[in-house]
């Protein structure tokens, strides 16, 4: 049977390639992406920082416009109040005006009445002294 002699030159030449493959390595290729992974961590984080600081300002926005929303409704409630009273005042003096108009006019119609009613009463009665006249008149001629 032949040994299997482990030849020194051998083992040490490929123990002196894999380290120098390994120095090559992690020059070339290890430190180079290890170097870009943390500038790519470092990129995330100013990244979430800046989307953060963006998403409070569009809340500060969100809140300002809202208290302005809030405002606006509240004055534009305010001016339909004020309007609406203006107006059911109007409406009020002109009802009152109407109703003095029209209560003037029936009194203008009323007193307009009282007077014709007069007046017939009057011409009835002068009517009915003739009328009576003539009847006496008549009943003493025949």
């Amino acid at each position: 049977m032949i040994m299997l002699d482990i030849d020194l030159v051998l083992l040490f030449g490929s123990a002196l390639v894999f380290l120098i493959v390994l120095v090559v390595l992690n020059k070339m290729l290890f430190l180079p992406l290890m170097i870009h992974i943390d500038n790519r961590e470092l990129n995330i984080k100013k990244k979430q920082n800046k989307n953060e600081n963006i998403e409070l300002e569009l809340n500060s926005i969100l809140n300002q416009s809202n208290n302005l929303l809030i405002q606006a409704k509240q004055k534009s409630k305010d001016i339909t109040d004020k309007a609406t009273d203006e107006a059911n005042k109007q409406a009020e003096k002109l009802y009152q005006n109407a109703l003095t108009l029209q209560n003037n006019k029936i009194e203008e119609f009323q007193a307009s009445y009282d007077t014709k009613k007069s007046q017939l009463e009057k011409s009835l009665q002068g009517i009915e002294l003739e009328i009576c006249d003539k009847i006496n008149d008549k009943i003493k001629s025949a």
